[in-house]
């Protein structure tokens, strides 16, 4: 059986925290640090915690779904359609709050704030 291969390079996790990324993907010297870097970095853990939260949230209102959409009486499909309509919007608000999409918001107000944040992965890429 062959061995990886140690010279192949595995793409960060896009949520990973470049605080902790090697000395072969940070940058190069010279290159601008921001202070207010800890506040970006408390800023995505906090959304991505009430990520987490609407994840669990949309996990319970599916399985709510299922049941009353097999449950007796009368009005158990209309809660059903309920139940399923709030999980699509639990859905659609963890999926406005993914990282791919609120990172360029996030660094468009620290653009305008008069600081610059570095993509991550674009040291890597190099």
């Amino acid at each position: 059986m062959a061995d990886k291969d140690d010279t192949s390079k595995v793409p960060p996790d896009r949520n990973s925290d470049p605080t902790h990324a090697s000395a072969e993907t940070s940058p190069a010297a010279g290159e601008r640090k921001f202070p207010n870097r800890s506040a970006l970095t408390r800023l995505e853990r906090a959304i991505e915690a009430q990520r987490e939260q609407l994840l669990q949230a949309h996990g319970v209102l599916t399985c709510l779904y299922e049941v009353l959409l097999y449950a007796e009486g009368d009005d158990a499909i209309n809660y059903a359609q309920a139940a399923h309509a709030a999980a699509k919007l639990v859905n659609k608000s963890v999926e406005d709050l993914d990282s791919v999409r609120i990172r360029p918001l996030i660094d468009e107000i620290v653009f305008k704030s008069g600081d610059r944040v570095e993509d991550s992965g674009r040291s890597y890429w190099r």
